[in-house]
């Protein structure tokens, strides 16, 4: 009986003796000095951020997470370096960073496409699709395998949050147009043709996208995401910040500040230099006998100093060589009836006009496809080719603005004429001459119905 008694007390015993450690264990000291605490979170943190590796494969950073994570250290050591913060904000401040760290620490790259798998889609010559959450919903990416040159890793992972939302903002002030970002994070330029699809619910066809370019500071030129039944298509060459607003591609562009001329900049300096030789001093007077139209080489400022040497206009530049292009779907536009797919009726313009006339310089050497390439790029519209070493010159255009041979027929696709002539051989094989006016039309009728005969 006793011994009973004596195991019932060792074991009340060790239960008070692990409840007391429990306690002991879960205590929250707190720190006496909060800034030196703080000081050792940026340390920290400082160390966490050095060690990450940037890139574009699984288990690395997007560069827009690794300078968002910067932006928090920097705002933690303003307020460690501000004398005047008492303990109640460093301690917030504290705590707030270390949340940070936590969340830095799981943002790894998760959602990717290795290397070796955008080859596979490349030699497969196939299309990719997967779906991706963020926050908000469902993204759908689309990679075209035919247009894949270099493969390389891609970052499929979206979110709302932008490492330059101050910059956008600070653009954009005038804006009045609903507008949202969308981030992706992959970085740099896509391997492939790419369109990501979003949810989007409002009620227009088209909408203006810009992306923001953190090297110039401004927004890219403007690109038509086009909106289909509470989906907004979106072409993409390349990762980063995407502004959409809630505006028709019709109506004006967003008016963004231009940046100023830096004092002692060259453009102010000849400003400067310009406004002393029209007003000279009227101290100083032309020598006894010499016309008025040699003061320049015997007038004197009033400290003495001879006066600058009147600045010699510079010759004009020598005009530039340029061509014409344009974009149409003249014969779809006016029977949608041929039309196999109703889904893509909102990438076919009521006018039959994608890109209207448009004037580009061109370089020696630059082909009918360059000039497309570059238009379709610049202008954000959707264009597909693939390689083919069997069709003359190399290239063949699959699609533009989302039209692709047959989606007007068995005998439906794109044709290009120079000057009213359409050439029987590939795009990349027609050099472009100074006053070229290149017409791409979509044919539903073999080219018959856009006054190409063969």
């Amino acid at each position: 009986m006793k011994k009973k008694r004596w195991v019932r007390k060792i074991i009340l015993g060790g239960i008070l003796v692990a409840v007391a450690v429990a306690g002991l264990l879960s205590l929250q000291i707190e720190p006496a000095d909060y800034r030196r605490s703080l000081q050792d979170d940026i340390k920290s943190a400082n160390t966490l951020l050095e060690s990450v590796k940037v890139g574009n494969e699984k288990g690395q950073y997007a560069p827009q997470r690794v300078l968002l994570f910067e932006q928090d250290i920097a705002a933690a050591k303003t307020v460690v370096d501000d004398q005047e913060q008492v303990y109640e904000q460093l301690k917030a401040a504290a705590e707030k960073l270390q949340e940070q760290q936590k969340d830095f620490k799981r943002a790894q790259n998760k959602d990717c496409l290795s290397q070796e798998k955008v080859e596979q889609i490349a030699q497969k010559k196939e299309d990719f699709t997967k779906d991706v959450s963020f926050e908000g919903g469902t993204a759908t990416w689309r990679l075209r395998g035919s247009t894949i040159e270099q493969p390389a890793a891609v970052n499929l992972e979206i979110q709302k949050q932008s490492a330059y939302a101050q910059q956008i903002e600070a653009l954009l002030v005038a804006e009045q147009s609903q507008r949202q970002t969308v981030t992706f994070l992959h970085d740099g330029a896509l391997p492939a043709g790419t369109t990501v699809e979003l949810p989007c619910s409002w009620d227009l066809p088209a909408i203006q996208v810009y992306r923001y370019d953190p090297e110039s500071g401004a927004l890219g030129p403007m690109i038509k995401g086009t909106v289909t039944a509470g989906k907004l298509q979106l072409p993409l060459q390349s990762g980063g910040s995407y502004i959409l607003i809630k505006k028709s591609v019709e109506e004006p562009q967003p008016e963004t500040p231009q940046p100023e001329d830096p004092v002692g900049s060259e453009a102010a300096q000849e400003s400067s230099s310009g406004a002393s030789q029209s007003s000279p001093s009227s101290s100083a007077q032309p020598s006894s006998g010499t016309p008025n139209s040699g003061q320049s080489s015997s007038q004197q400022a009033p400290d003495g100093t001879p006066a600058p040497a009147p600045v010699e206009p510079e010759a004009p530049p020598a005009p530039a060589n340029t061509c014409t292009i344009e974009i149409r779907c003249d014969t779809l536009a006016s029977d949608m009836s041929k039309l196999k797919n109703p889904a893509l009726a909102g990438y076919v313009p009521a006018s039959g006009v994608i890109l209207g006339t448009t004037q580009v310089e061109i370089t020696p050497g630059e082909t009918v496809f360059d000039i497309l390439k570059r238009v379709t790029r610049n202008s954000g519209i959707q264009m597909e080719f693939r390689r083919d070493g069997g069709y003359t010159g190399g290239v063949y255009i699959e699609g533009i603005n989302h039209l692709y041979e047959f989606d007007g027929g068995d005998l439906s696709g794109w044709m290009y004429s120079v000057n009213g002539w359409f050439p029987n051989y590939g795009c990349a094989a027609y050099e472009v001459q100074n006053g070229d006016r290149i017409l791409w039309c979509y044919t539903c009728d073999l080219g018959s119905d856009v006054g190409a005969y063969f």
